[in-house]
């Protein structure tokens, strides 16, 4: 899947709960925790336009990061199915892999 600011037509939501988020430190070192899974945000990326919303809540110490890591939760998938008069929005089962950017 590609990420952008915006969403394919057709998807009306793309919701997941972000529960843990760390940044590894460009120089080695351990990964540098800036989001807790005791305090989790639930984000719907259909209608995110930036991640200023997801980081504001982040302490980063500063310094230069190679990666970022993200751990997410209860995907939620909602399309729009045009086959449909009129329209009607469908969940779509949603599983999701770990990924490390």
């Amino acid at each position: 899947m590609l990420a952008t600011d915006s969403p394919a037509c057709d998807v009306v939501s793309f919701a997941v709960t972000i529960t843990g988020a760390s940044l590894t430190p460009a120089s080695g070192g351990a990964p540098v925790a800036i989001l807790s899974s005791s305090s989790p945000i639930t984000t719907d990326f259909a209608t995110l336009i930036d991640f200023t919303t997801l980081l504001q809540s982040a302490k980063v110490l500063t310094g230069s990061y190679s990666a970022i890591t993200l751990t997410f939760a209860n995907p939620h998938l909602i399309v729009l199915d045009t086959t449909k008069a009129p329209p009607q929005p469908v969940e779509i089962p949603a599983t999701m892999t770990p990924l490390t950017v």
